[in-house]
């Protein structure tokens, strides 16, 4: 069975919350996954943020980000 649901980025992010990142996979023909991670702060640069991923801390741009 297929979930269908709207992404939805938010305007602005909190720290500490909880947001999906989009995971796009190099195969043709799959579908992106989504994992939970949580914001830390906005990137000097506006088009990154800083978010957590397990113990990493990673530089993803804030257009991969969603509620």
């Amino acid at each position: 069975m297929e979930i269908d649901f709207k992404r939805i980025r938010p305007g602005t992010f909190v720290n500490g919350e909880d947001y999906l990142l989009i995971e796009e996979s190099g195969r043709i023909n799959q579908q992106p996954v989504l994992v939970p991670v949580k914001f830390i702060t906005y990137d000097p640069s506006p088009a990154f943020v800083i978010v957590r991923q397990d113990n990493r801390r990673l530089r993803r741009s804030r257009d991969d980000l969603f509620v």
